[in-house]
């Protein structure tokens, strides 16, 4: 518990959030284009996929990784989507075994109430992105474990996968919302009801390599 809650705390330092021009690339063309449920397109969003570690010393971290998911609503009515605290990655290895996600027990230092803004109405033939602040990050002065973190725009919890190494991985996204009412609490209470989009889908694995930075000798 010790060593858990000492993570915690590391992990509030030094965040900041994705630009919105960051995800505007789609996803590799000889990938699925995404997954698309009851009309509506789901397509991970995830331009550089060959990530450099940081260097082996307590806080150090990599550079931003863009990450995050574009819906694109085919239906005939507009929808609208919770983008608050419903979206997260999953992470397997090489060789299929899952890598456990664990969460901060305390929000970061952006947490903040949901906003009108957390929840888009998109038109039909519309898209809109929720973007996800990510990085590897070296949290811990007594370990040299590496960590894979992220948060929401809103600041909610922040989430981690934990003792990395380089290598290859697979990297998918997970949208679940099961509100069919979206509660706004700044800054007024509004209930948001107007044809909110529930259910849980999964995007596809995509590959993710882990590597050290190339060195090169200028000798």
């Amino acid at each position: 518990m010790k060593l858990f809650m000492c993570m915690a705390s590391v992990l509030l330092v030094s965040i900041s959030f994705a630009p919105a021009d960051t995800l505007a690339m789609p996803i590799d063309k000889d990938e699925a284009p995404g997954v698309e449920k009851e009309d509506v397109v789901f397509e991970m969003l995830l331009p550089v996929r060959d990530l450099t570690i940081p260097e082996n010393e307590p806080g150090s971290s990599s550079a931003f990784i863009a990450l995050g998911l574009r819906i694109t609503n085919r239906t005939n009515k507009p929808l609208r989507f919770n983008g608050y605290n419903t979206l997260y990655p999953e992470l397997i290895t090489a060789d299929g075994h899952v890598v456990h996600r664990l969460e901060q027990q305390q929000g970061s230092r952006r947490h903040r109430q949901p906003q009108e803004s957390d929840f888009p109405l998109v038109e039909p033939g519309k898209s809109t992105t929720i973007a996800l602040q990510a990085d590897l990050f070296r949290p811990m002065p007594e370990q040299s474990t590496l960590t894979f973190r992220w948060w929401l725009a809103s600041g909610a919890p922040g989430q981690y996968f934990d003792d990395l190494k380089t290598g290859r991985y697979k990297l998918r996204l997970v949208y679940q919302n099961q509100f069919k009412a979206l509660e706004v609490e700044s800054p007024k209470h509004i209930v948001l009801d107007d044809n909110v989009w529930t259910g849980r889908i999964n995007t596809t694995y995509a590959p993710v390599l882990l590597r050290e930075s190339r060195k090169f000798d200028l000798r």
